[in-house]
């Protein structure tokens, strides 16, 4: 109640300060008060709060004023210099526990990329030398180089031992020979059937027949 007459008090002469003695109950004023006293019971209604876990301002500045003079026991804490010192000395470590520097791990990569003893694998050169040798390799077990391929294509086609076959001038020859050939058995060439027709036709002694001459005198006597 005593904090209320106080706030009042305060308007009041906030009034007579501005407007001398005259007081002017204008809305906003009426307002502004309403506010000022939901405040103070906000601040009566909250719980109290405990403070024993706190420094009073003064009991701050004394221990400040402490530490400066250096009655504070800090033999338990570290200064800035000594914490720097030690990340510094905790990060550049050499001798970590299991443990490689980055130049030791640079060097064991390489050691292990490089290294021409690996088991079961082969390098670059030796797989390629190995690839080239067995392209190159001249005595393949079932298989003839291309230059043996040709070598047997062209003996096989040009070879004059042909089982059942004849060459193509052999052909020529045996159809020419069978074609001129002069025994023929009951056949006859061109030439002979030629004369045997001749004979035949002018043979004069053709039976049952009369030639064109004798038909024609016979036809005149009767």
């Amino acid at each position: 109640m005593d904090g209320d007459l106080h706030i009042l008090e305060v308007v009041l002469n906030h009034d007579q300060i501005l407007y001398g003695l005259v007081r002017y109950n204008t809305i906003g004023l009426v307002l502004q008060v309403k506010d000022i006293e939901n405040q103070i019971n906000i601040i009566n209604d909250a719980p109290a709060v405990e403070l024993s876990e706190y420094y009073t301002k003064s009991e701050v500045d004394g221990l400040i004023s402490d530490a400066a003079i250096g009655d504070v026991d800090l033999s338990n804490y570290y200064n800035k210099t000594e914490t720097d010192e030690k990340l510094e000395l905790k990060f550049n470590i050499s001798d970590q526990i299991d443990a490689y520097t980055k130049a030791e791990d640079d060097a064991l990569l390489l050691l292990k990329a490089d290294k021409t003893e690996l088991i079961d694998a082969y390098s670059k050169n030796e797989t390629d030398e190995k690839l080239k040798l067995k392209l190159n390799v001249s005595d393949q077990i079932d298989s003839y180089t291309k230059a043996e391929d040709d070598a047997l294509l062209l003996l096989n086609v040009d070879k004059t031992e042909l089982i059942d076959a004849y060459s193509k001038t052999e052909a020529y020859e045996l159809l020419t020979f069978k074609l001129n050939i002069a025994d023929q058995i009951n056949a006859y060439n061109n030439t002979e059937a030629d004369a045997l027709l001749d004979y035949k036709l002018n043979n004069s002694d053709q039976i049952d027949a009369y030639n064109k001459s004798e038909a024609d005198a016979i036809l005149d006597d009767k």
